[in-house]
């Protein structure tokens, strides 16, 4: 043992402030170290298996990741699910190390790591709310922004919705995506792994063995899980944003799937949730598409229509008559939630039109979409509106009923400024740093495009126009129309994700 011991703790970086590798003896080091640990669960496979709890009480998750990672590897059982017995020393071990380990050693350890990930997302080796926040925790420290996303970004996504575990994955799930493993244009990095300036993008792939490969339909499967997760909390504008990236997503022949019918199903309802009225179809949609979509979302887009027009009675009847529709579809609860709110929204455009408006106008010209009827009293009108304006939905103050004159609703301005010269200086700072983050990831964007074979073709493809052009003395189309298409073609080779 006290050769295996010897190996494990070879590989220090960071425990003596004395000792400062570059970035070329670290890699150097970490995939010796890398190698030598290997080659010793080999050799020593029994031995290592006997004694590894022991052994990982004399390794530092945060020192040692890669020895401590490779002896939790070869703990946890093949498949999880079939472990009959709970190990809590073995739980405790997995999530001190995912919680503490190193982020730049485990860059050269990527497929234990995502053997590890996967099995803990089974929901086998840990109880389902302690699995999801240690997950989300080993996510971010992995890539702090969120913008590139794995195979582990789907694990964590189905434990989480599944289990009913939603608030913990929320610093994961809310992050905006931009890099995919496997994208097109991709560049080569000359910049070791462990480099800490390195993006997230050019060690979140599967030659590090940090993420699988990803197919389009668990990049749609993940956004999917990812709004109906929203839609759990509430929150219809997230929700509304993680199906709108379904069905605008890149398809051959203007093809449509199943998963981004069912999207668009949703968008509609969740659209109207998150403002009151139908949203417009998006502008990267296709015409095709945007046909396919209303011929098999047909009674959702009726819905909308008489949201819209306020018709509380032809809501009602498409409602009623699509029901086994919407059930079918599992939208039920959302058609539900459609009912409930449109007194609300009746009520929050009424600002629109009125400054102020007595409370019994207020109920005399409103509609309840559960019964179709107006609501039964003054009071209860109030009560609906002091909710509303407990939730942040509606700026309104209620004056009550006094000297003669009856009880009203005042709409207040919606804007608000800052109270302080502080609170301006913080909006502005938080402000200031998201531009300095959003100008990194643009770069590399910018560096992906101009480093692919599609802009090298545009750029060969220009400099033939150009010399065409002077061949004909300049009498070249004057409108750059050709130039257009040489730029819709290049945009459009940059978003397939075939």
């Amino acid at each position: 043992m006290d050769h295996c011991a010897s190996v494990l703790l070879a590989f220090e970086p960071g425990a003596s402030a004395g000792r400062q590798l570059s970035n070329e003896q670290y890699d150097q080091e970490a995939r010796k170290h890398h190698h030598r640990v290997g080659r010793l669960m080999k050799e020593h496979a029994a031995e290592l298996a006997a004694n590894g709890l022991n052994l990982l009480q004399h390794l530092d998750p945060a020192l040692n990741s890669i020895s401590y990672l490779t002896i939790l590897d070869s703990l946890v059982p093949s498949d999880p699910t079939q472990a009959t017995d709970y190990n809590p020393a073995l739980a405790e071990a997995i999530v001190n190390f995912l919680c503490r380990f190193d982020t730049r050693q485990i860059r050269y350890a990527g497929a234990p790591f995502t053997n590890l990930f996967t099995a803990v997302g089974s929901g086998s080796i840990l109880p389902a709310s302690i699995a999801v926040t240690v997950l989300t925790t080993a996510l971010r420290r992995l890539d702090p922004q969120g913008h590139t996303m794995t195979s582990n970004h789907l694990t964590l996504a189905k434990l989480a919705y599944h289990s009913n575990n939603v608030a913990p994955a929320l610093p994961v799930i809310s992050q905006s995506i931009v890099f995919y493993p496997g994208m097109m244009n991709s560049y080569s990095e000359t910049r070791r792994i462990c480099d800490p300036s390195l993006p997230s993008q050019s060690y979140l792939t599967r030659d590090t063995g940090l993420t699988t490969s990803l197919r389009p339909a668990q990049v749609l499967e993940y956004e999917y899980l990812v709004g109906l997760m929203f839609c759990s909390l509430r929150d219809w504008a997230a929700a509304t944003a993680a199906f709108e990236r379904i069905i605008t997503f890149p398809s051959r022949d203007a093809g449509v799937s199943k998963v981004m019918v069912e999207a668009h199903k949703k968008w509609v309802l969740t659209s109207l949730l998150r403002s009151g009225k139908s949203a417009s179809q998006p502008a990267l949609v296709s015409g095709p598409t945007s046909r396919t979509f209303g011929i098999l979302s047909k009674h959702y887009l009726q819905i909308a229509e008489h949201f819209d027009a306020l018709d509380v009675t032809a809501l009602r009847t498409a409602v009623t008559e699509h029901a086994s529709s919407f059930g079918d579809d599992g939208n039920e609860g959302l058609v539900r939630e459609i009912l409930a709110t449109f007194q609300q929204w009746q009520i929050y455009f009424l600002r629109d039109v009125y400054a102020k408006v007595s409370i019994a106008e207020l109920r005399a010209t409103t509609y309840n979409a559960d019964t179709g009827g107006h609501l039964a009293s003054d009071a209860a009108i109030t009560d609906l509106v002091r909710r509303m304006i407990s939730l942040g939905m509606l700026a309104a103050a209620i004056h009550e009923a006094e000297g003669g004159r009856p009880a009203y609703l005042e709409f207040l301005p919606e804007s608000k400024s800052a109270t302080s010269e502080a609170e301006y200086a913080r909006a502005l700072a938080a402000s200031a740093q998201r531009l300095r983050q959003l100008k990194a990831t643009l770069g590399t964007m910018d560096e992906r495009l101009v480093m692919g074979k599609e802009y090298a073709r545009y750029q060969l493809k220009e400099q033939q126009r150009r010399e065409k052009a002077g061949r004909d003395d300049g009498r070249g189309d004057p409108s750059g129309f050709d130039e257009q298409i040489e730029d819709e073609d290049l945009m459009g080779g940059t978003m397939s994700m075939h």
